[in-house]
Parts: structure tokens; sequence; C-alpha cells
């Protein structure tokens, strides 16, 4: 199956050391009790990477270039998203000298921002944009990282927990064998105002639901397809919870919705879609012409998007 649409290769990931959730009580991040909420809950690790953010993100750029043979100078833009990571301009300087270090010169580069972990939604519907627009690059870099950086690795409830990571891809007019088919995203600022506590959880999900479903009518109305058609969801794993709410709002079976990173790497910010694609395709790869959803939601911000195999 051919297509002139920009597609998706060489999505690559490191999430530095994987510790088992025990190591928690030993860092003074958690107790016993959260321990065997979290266990309960099927989680069994967490990634932790000392390195700074650069690093994470440099690490994965050159083996997303050495998986699809492409050099610095065959990439046209950079498309760079964080989520809950410290970034100022002290790391903005140390992320641009590295990638010149790497042979990167002259380069559009863009940083998506304001996505919390929807952000690789974001990034690859930036980056489709860039491809497709007239004179624009062929390849186009995406780079996804988030980083702890207040020492807390568990969410409320200890529903999951935090995960360092980073994954990066190229979208590309040529190669691949994902094509982006489309993508939306929407924010609501009013629960900005809201703090993430449990007496307001109820009005999250309300407000979460709403977005997830309608993103995935958005790109269901760009496809021209239906849920039905989906062959699988790779979410993100904020929780079990976040699974049974995405899958709920996407239209699919449970068994559709991918679960196997969520005990394996915990919650990995910003990450979790691309790199539950990544070990979904090399575990078993998806038909030509079957349609997968990305969809990812953070308290205040949904996002989703549809691909086909090519």
């Amino acid at each position: 199956m051919d297509s002139a649409l920009p597609k998706i290769s060489s999505i690559c990931y490191s999430v530095g050391e994987i510790r088992p959730i025990e190591t928690l009580v030993e860092l003074g991040m958690a107790d016993r009790s959260a321990i065997e909420s979290l266990a309960a809950r099927g989680i069994r690790n967490f990634c932790e990477d000392r390195r700074p953010a650069h690093d994470m993100c440099t690490s994965c750029i050159a083996a997303t270039l050495a998986d699809s043979g492409l050099r610095p100078v065959d990439i046209g833009a950079i498309v760079l998203g964080h989520s809950m990571a410290k970034w100022d301009l002290k790391e903005e300087r140390e992320f641009l000298s590295a990638i010149a270090a790497m042979g990167f010169s002259r380069s559009q580069i863009f940083g998506v921002s304001m996505q919390a972990c929807t952000v690789a939604n974001a990034a690859l519907d930036l980056a489709r944009l860039l491809v497709a627009s007239t004179f624009g690059p062929n390849n186009v870099l995406v780079i996804i990282f988030g980083k702890d950086s207040e020492g807390n690795r568990l969410a409320p409830q200890a529903a999951t927990l935090f995960s360092d990571g980073a994954v990066s891809c190229i979208v590309s007019s040529g190669s691949g064998t994902l094509e982006i088919v489309g993508a939306a995203s929407l924010t609501d600022p009013a629960l900005a105002a809201l703090e993430w506590s449990e007496p307001n959880f109820p009005k999250y999900l309300v407000s979460g639901v709403a977005s997830l479903r309608k993103v995935c009518e958005t790109v269901y109305a760009q496809g021209r397809i239906s849920a039905r058609e989906i062959a699988a969801v790779f979410a993100t794993n904020g929780s079990s919870i976040y699974l049974q709410m995405i899958g709920s709002a996407s239209g699919v079976t449970d068994n559709q919705v991918y679960r196997e990173n969520l005990p394996r790497y915990a919650h990995v910010y910003g990450c979790d879609n691309l790199i539950g694609i990544r070990d979904r395709v090399l575990a078993r790869d998806f038909k030509s012409g079957e349609y997968v959803m990305s969809v990812a939601w953070a308290p205040n911000v949904a996002s989703a998007c549809l691909l086909r195999r090519v």
C-alpha cells in the first residue's frame, strides 16, 4: 500500500535504569502501603535516568539516525517536546551544543510546550504539517522527553509512578511504515485553576472524558473511518483508570488498548504512546491497511493521532 501522507519510522527510546518499585522505600519516596497499592495495580518497575535531559535526547537521536540511515544533513527540521521536565535557557543551550556536536548545523528547530504528557501527538502533528507543506522538509526529527526534577515519583493515590525517558523518530515524506492520517488536541484552561487533589478528580474526569471523545471523533472524521476499524490504541500510562477512560472514549474494546508497558515502565513522561507503538511493532507488526490510534490525556489536555500501517 503506497501513500503520499507523511510517515513515521525509526522510533527509538531510552528509559535509563529500570528499577523495582521497592526501591522507592529505600529512597524515601514511598511507604510500604503505597508499594502494596502499586503492586495491586500491576506496576512492578519505574525508570530512572540520571543523565541530563540533553544526553537522554541525543542517545535516542543517535539510535534513530542509525536505524533510518539518515545523517544530520538529511534532517530538514527538528521538533522537540518535553513533559514535566526542568527546561531553562541553560538546558536549551546544552541541547543545542549537543546536537551541534552530532553534526547538526543550521536547522529549523521548533519546541512544543503546554501539552504536558500529550506532547508526542502534538509534536507528530506539527512534524506532519511541516513535511506536507509546500517546499517543506523531506525529513523531520521528532524528540520527546520527560524527567523527574522534584524527587517525587508517586502519583496521587499511588495510581502509578512517574518515569524518566526519551523517544525519537523520523517523520518523512518518503519511507516509513505508519502514515499520519490525522491529529487533534484540546486544552481546557479552566482546569489549570484547580488543585490536582482527590476532591477535584471528578471534575478532571468529566472534562477529560469529554475532551478525549472529541479528539477521537475529530481524527476519525479526518480519516473517514469509525472505531470499528481501529486495530490497537496506545495510551498514556497514567494509571489503569487512564487506560480504561481512553479505551472507552476511543470506542474500542478493552483488550485493544495496549497495556504491557504499564507494569514494565510505569508512566514515562510524554513518551508512553510512541514507546508502546515501538514495542508492539517489534513483538507483532500490524497488517497493511490497519489503523492505529495514539491517544493521550493529561489533567487539562487531550490529544489523538490516527496512524495507518502502509
